[in-house]
């Protein structure tokens, strides 16, 4: 029997609210992460600053050492990583629609990827005269933070949800239609 068509598949989805969802994404991140610290553990001899971080289970490296994921929600708080009380108790803010998505959703990119990425910003930081701002040492990451959450707080929380609700939510592909 064929599988049903996508918007079937959507129509008959039951979404999960966001606290099961945090609680999903925190235990498989704290697996992948345990998977990974027990590996180096047992095979600290193994460690080597040049090799190939493209390693697979095949190499009998856990895959947690290989991948980083990130979680996207549609009702995504930042804040709930260290209160669990917290979780759908606070109300909006402007930085918590960077992680907000029509469907939960857990991103995996593997880690040799961010590292490289970020070489190349190390490189590129360097070839720049410093400012004095300590922007150029400052890692990508926290760099991308600061000007999300700038802009983000820049667009306005009201702005922020009506453009979700009309452009994300709103659209055609999210109803099955």
């Amino acid at each position: 029997k064929p599988p049903p068509p996508p918007a079937t598949i959507h129509a008959n989805f039951q979404r999960p609210d966001f606290e099961t969802f945090h609680e999903f994404f925190l235990d498989l991140e704290d697996k992948l992460l345990d998977e990974c610290d027990d590996y180096w553990d047992g095979n600290d001899d193994l460690v080597d600053d040049d090799e190939d971080d493209n390693n697979t289970e095949e190499d009998g490296v856990p895959i947690g050492c290989s991948i980083t994921i990130a979680g996207f929600h549609p009702q995504w708080q930042f804040g709930c990583e260290n209160d669990d009380t917290s979780i759908g108790t606070n109300a909006d803010a402007a930085i918590d629609f960077e992680k907000r998505t029509p469907h939960p959703t857990i991103s995996i990119v593997m880690s040799s990827a961010i590292d490289a990425l970020l070489n190349d910003e190390t490189s590129a930081n360097c070839a720049e005269a410093d400012d004095g701002s300590g922007r150029a040492s400052a890692p990508a990451t926290e760099r991308i933070a600061a000007s999300n959450e700038k802009i983000l707080g820049g667009i306005g929380i009201e702005q922020l949800k009506q453009l979700f609700e009309e452009e994300v939510l709103g659209c055609p592909e999210n109803h099955g239609q």
